[in-house]
């Protein structure tokens, strides 16, 4: 059985916490976002009886990265935008058997399989409201909370109650919806973002209608995420203080290339990977150097830089430099890095050459990451390309001048000899 389990992060109103390690059983987790987000929040439970917490103080840490997050653009304003993956994951995960939706605040605390196992019964799992039973309640509860314009709402109850739908024929709380991709659950899906696009994009005022109108009951999750001490989910509230994406990194470096994307890049690829070392080829300005370096001061690690100049822009102790040539610099590396950061000679041949080179430095779970992806495709866009054909976990990022990632998975080629531009 082939299960996602996935969510949407668009805007600033949450983080993207890190997945509970009790909840790891191998299904892919995804999230889609409009930015490049640290994966935050480190698991602890406090004590032997207890159920899984995020450790308090470690809410601006980065975790191991468990999550692929995939870079969107917006059609819609922020919530509605992710109420469209919400309702439409057959468009994304079309040979799923299971998808299993996460309000971008809830965390699983137990396998997506188990979950399946204890809940899913027929097609559709959610929770039963812990307030409500009626769709009509939850419209003025909606009002009364501000959370949509009265005009919209109450014109979306009148459409329902016109429809004939019923008062207290039952209301979900969706913050987590577990689906069976069937036929009927496609219908679902179609008719469910249909309202949602087009009336309020209450999701949970629609869900009812929806259901009705199919004939489908959903089988009831446990508990509810929200609940404190819930043995199976964890609900952290909104956090409406997050601030603007350019305010919660370090100030952007001055002087030499570089914009405010690009060094954000930078910064978030080194916290998301938690990265103890960093080999960096090509220095000039200093601009990512510096700004890797930032990010090494929260993951306590190490960076070695080469350049065939003498760029020696920083005093950090956590920074070695080394004047030499790409194709010198392996011999003064030792042990295997997180991160590697190419930004050399952008020509096709340097930076297959140098990709070769630096290839066994990798460890596995770290990213190589080439520069200039988009201003120079025959040179590094090529190389991503070419390694893509070839199986290897390569993929091109459309941020700044465009970045190449290259992910060493378990099973990779230690060496890249075979690789002879294809």
């Amino acid at each position: 059985m082939k299960v996602v389990l996935y969510t949407a992060i668009i805007g600033n109103r949450d983080h993207l916490w890190s997945v509970a390690p009790g909840a790891m059983d191998g299904t892919p987790h995804v999230c889609f976002s409009d930015m490049p987000r640290r994966q935050l929040g480190l698991w602890t439970v406090a004590e032997p009886h207890s159920h899984p917490s995020i450790l308090p103080g470690t809410y601006d840490i980065s975790a191991p990265p468990a999550w692929d997050v995939r870079i969107v653009e917006p059609a819609w304003e922020p919530r509605r935008t992710a109420r469209h993956y919400k309702c439409m994951p057959h468009l994304y995960f079309p040979d799923a058997d299971v998808w299993i939706w996460v309000d971008g605040n809830v965390r699983m605390l137990i396998p997506s399989l188990v979950a399946i196992g204890h809940w899913l019964k027929h097609d559709l799992a959610t929770f039963n409201h812990p307030d409500r039973v009626c769709v009509y309640d939850e419209v003025k509860a909606c009002i009364k909370y501000k959370k949509d314009k009265p005009a919209t709402l109450n014109a979306q109850a009148a459409v329902y109650r016109k429809a004939g739908m019923p008062e207290k024929w039952g209301l979900a709380g969706t913050r987590v919806v577990i689906r069976r991709n069937t036929p009927l659950t496609l219908r679902l899906n179609e008719m469910w973002w249909a309202e949602v696009e087009n009336r309020s994009d209450r999701d949970q005022v629609s869900f009812p209608y929806v259901c009705r109108k199919l004939g489908l009951r959903w089988d009831k999750l446990a508990g509810w995420a929200g609940n404190p001490g819930d043995p199976n989910f964890l609900y952290i509230k909104h956090q409406g203080g997050i601030k603007p994406l350019a305010a919660r990194y370090p100030a952007p470096i001055k002087g030499g290339d570089g914009g405010l994307e690009y060094q954000e890049f930078l910064y978030a690829k080194t916290l998301e990977l938690n990265a103890q070392l960093v080999y960096e080829v090509g220095v000039r300005g200093g601009v990512s150097t510096k700004k890797i370096l930032q990010a090494l001061d929260i993951t306590d690690g190490r960076l070695i830089s080469c350049d065939i100049k003498d760029c020696r822009v920083s005093k950090s102790p956590r920074w070695t430099f080394v004047k030499c040539n790409a194709t010198d610099f392996p011999a003064h590396l030792s042990g295997e890095a997180a991160m590697i950061y190419l930004d050399a000679d952008h020509s096709y041949e340097a930076v297959r050459r140098d990709t070769i080179l630096l290839w066994p430095f990798l460890k596995v779970g770290g990213e190589l990451i080439l520069d200039d992806t988009g201003t120079f495709p025959l040179g590094p866009g090529r190389v991503i390309s070419e390694l893509r054909a070839m199986g290897i976990n390569a993929t091109s990022v459309p941020i700044a001048n465009g970045f190449g990632v290259i992910r060493k998975e378990e099973g990779d080629p230690e060496e890249l000899y075979a690789y002879s531009g294809l």
